[in-house]
């Protein structure tokens, strides 16, 4: 054998060999962030912490207008509800109408609400809706939706 096929044969075996042989710390390197584990804490009930996170706008809007929409996860359930907006200040007045039809069809109420950073669940209204109907906010870390647990799932 020659040394230029053996220094070619080097070559090729490296290169596509190379990314299998990586260490840990090369791949770390190359992350954005993190991962997250899975959460351990686990809610007893129905209605006792409830995700939400607002998306929008969409490129083209609906017929109706819409351009926003928000979601609510119960964490025990899972189930969604999502509630279509053409404006995202409109969350206060989705969210109490939300609230009275948990207490009217489940005979509930909400114990823990969470989101993301949104300027709208920060408002002084949103805030002061939630400190009068006594449900306790969360708030996740910005720029980590893996945080807000359900509700991009």
């Amino acid at each position: 054998m020659s040394k230029e096929f053996i220094s070619l044969w080097s070559f090729w075996t490296s290169f596509f060999f190379f990314p299998l042989f990586l260490c840990m710390g090369c791949k770390l390197a190359k992350y954005l962030a993190l991962p997250f584990h899975n959460s351990l804490s686990q809610t007893a009930n129905a209605f006792q912490l409830i995700h939400s996170d607002i998306w929008g706008p969409a490129l083209i809007s609906s017929r109706s207008g819409y351009l926003f929409y928000v979601s609510f996860v119960d964490d025990f359930t899972r189930f969604t509800w999502v509630y279509l907006m053409r404006q995202r200040s409109e969350i206060p007045a989705i969210y109490q109408n939300f609230t009275v039809m948990i207490h009217t069809q489940f005979n509930a109420k909400i114990k823990t609400f969470r989101a993301d950073c949104a300027r709208e669940y920060v408002s002084t209204t949103m805030r002061s809706i939630l400190h009068s109907h006594g449900i306790l906010f969360q708030q996740s870390c910005p720029y980590t939706h893996e945080q807000n647990g359900g509700s991009r799932e």
